[in-house]
C-alpha cells in the first residue's frame, strides 16, 4: 500500500509527528483510512493562507471540508478544501500561479457549480481544491454535512463505522467506496430540509 509522505515546508513552530512529516496522500483508486491527525488542520490553515496570498480578494471564503475536517472519524489522508469565489471566470487568471504550486485543474471532474484542482505526485493525491461559486447548493451541502457530524457524535460514529466497513470491502475501488456512502449522506442532508 503506497502513500505519499509530505514534508510540511511552511515555517511552523509546532512539532509534527514522523520527524517533521505528516502522512498525506493516497494512490488513486485506493481506499485506506487513517485516524484523525491534528496535522491535517495545520496543513489546512497553511494552504488557506497560501491561497489567500495568491488570490487575495477574489476568494470570499475557504473551508476545510470532507472527513479530514471532522476530528472524530477516520479519513483518507487527502485534504478537501472548499474555496468560495464569486465567479469561475476569475480562475483563469490564477491557473499559472496554482500550477506553479502543484495544483492541476481536473476539467473532467468539473460540475456546473464546482471546479476541481488536485495536488499530488504521480498517481498519488494529497489535496483537492474545490472551487465553488458563492451560491452553490453543493457547497451548502458540504458545510451542512461537516457541521452536522461535528455536532452529532452518534451520527459521526455511525458514519465512521460505515466508512471502515466500505474501506475493508473496497480497498482498491474508490468509486464503490464513495457510492456506498451516498445513502447515509442523503439521510444526513435531509436533516437540513426539516
Amino acid at each position: 500500500m503506497k502513500f505519499h509522505v509530505l514534508h510540511i515546508i511552511h515555517s511552523s513552530p509546532l512539532k509534527l509527528r514522523n520527524n517533521g512529516m505528516v502522512v498525506l496522500g493516497l494512490k488513486r483508486d485506493m481506499v485506506r483510512l487513517f485516524p484523525h491527525d491534528p496535522c491535517w488542520e495545520i496543513e489546512f490553515t497553511l494552504i488557506k493562507e497560501e491561497l489567500l496570498g495568491i488570490m487575495g480578494q477574489d476568494i470570499l471564503d475557504v473551508h476545510h471540508i470532507g472527513s479530514t475536517a471532522i476530528r472524530t472519524i477516520p479519513a483518507k489522508p487527502i485534504l478537501d478544501i472548499a474555496v468560495v469565489i464569486g465567479d469561475f471566470e476569475v480562475l483563469d487568471s490564477y491557473l499559472c500561479p496554482l500550477k506553479e504550486r502543484g495544483y492541476y485543474h481536473r476539467q473532467d471532474h468539473d460540475k456546473p457549480d464546482r471546479r476541481l484542482f488536485i495536488r499530488g505526485t504521480g498517481d498519488s493525491r494529497t489535496h483537492h481544491l474545490h472551487f465553488f461559486r458563492f451560491d452553490s447548493p453543493s457547497l451548502a451541502d458540504h458545510l451542512f454535512f461537516r457541521d452536522y457530524l461535528r455536532s452529532h457524535p452518534e451520527s459521526a460514529s455511525e458514519y465512521a463505522r460505515l466508512k471502515q466497513d466500505l474501506a475493508e470491502k473496497f480497498p482498491s475501488d474508490r468509486e464503490r467506496y464513495t457510492t456506498g456512502k451516498e445513502s447515509f449522506i442523503r439521510k444526513i442532508l435531509a436533516q437540513n430540509l426539516r
